[in-house]
């Protein structure tokens, strides 16, 4: 008699299984938004997981990639969902604010740099700046090249921060609290001072491709 029970409780359990739907979510490792290394992948992924709480069987899958083969993604088409910046004055994509906080993107220095106090980006003529991989035609990037900055290119936020401690950079773009939690058990970052001009304001939230059959569950 326990055989047809086992074999019961196997087709329920394969049911659940069946009906359940994944979504991907692209990210880069962006601590302490989008992570891999910490368990719940970083307060981005917490406060969506809170936003689908009520949506049952949904299975969210974060899917990290280095900045440039992220964006060859989102330029195929070949996404649904992303943490990482997509221009959303697209008719095809929208943004889901999962958070009312704003979080200021700018630049570190060291701290004893005489020009931490900039307030165009044209006084740092000459810098060098760390930046995770992006398109060169982006606005964004233009900004640096157009102020007469050398841009030089990074996986992630942390190796950044390195090359800043080492001085083979001048700047390194992050946000205002990046340095409470990359890694600030093993490394002095207390030598770095966050510029007071921001470079802008963030939401955390969600870009969603209105183009995908999924975007219909946000």
């Amino acid at each position: 008699m326990r055989t047809p029970t086992i074999f019961c409780l196997f087709l329920l359990t394969s049911s659940y299984l069946y009906s359940s739907e994944r979504i991907e979510v692209l990210a880069v490792d962006y601590p302490p938004f989008t992570t891999s290394k910490v368990s719940g992948n970083g307060v981005s992924f917490r406060l969506l997981k809170k936003h689908l709480g009520a949506i049952e069987g949904l299975v969210i899958e974060p899917v990290f990639l280095p900045p440039a083969r992220l964006q060859q993604r989102i330029k195929a088409g070949e996404w649904c969902f992303s943490f990482y910046p997509v221009s959303d004055d697209r008719s095809d994509v929208r943004f889901l604010a999962l958070a009312d906080r704003k979080f200021k993107i700018g630049l570190y220095h060291q701290e004893d740099d005489p020009l931490i106090n900039w307030t165009h980006l044209a006084q740092l003529k000459g810098y060098r700046v760390a930046l995770l991989r992006t398109d060169r035609s982006t606005s964004f990037f233009n900004r640096f090249t157009s102020a007469g900055m050398i841009p030089v290119f990074v996986d992630n936020v942390e190796q950044g921060l390195r090359m800043l401690q080492r001085k083979r950079v001048d700047v390194a773009l992050g946000d205002e609290y990046l340095t409470d939690f990359v890694f600030a058990e093993a490394n002095d970052f207390k030598a770095f001072g966050f510029a007071p001009t921001p470079l802008f304001e963030t939401s955390i939230g969600l870009y969603i491709n209105n183009a995908c059959s999924q975007a219909k569950l946000f």
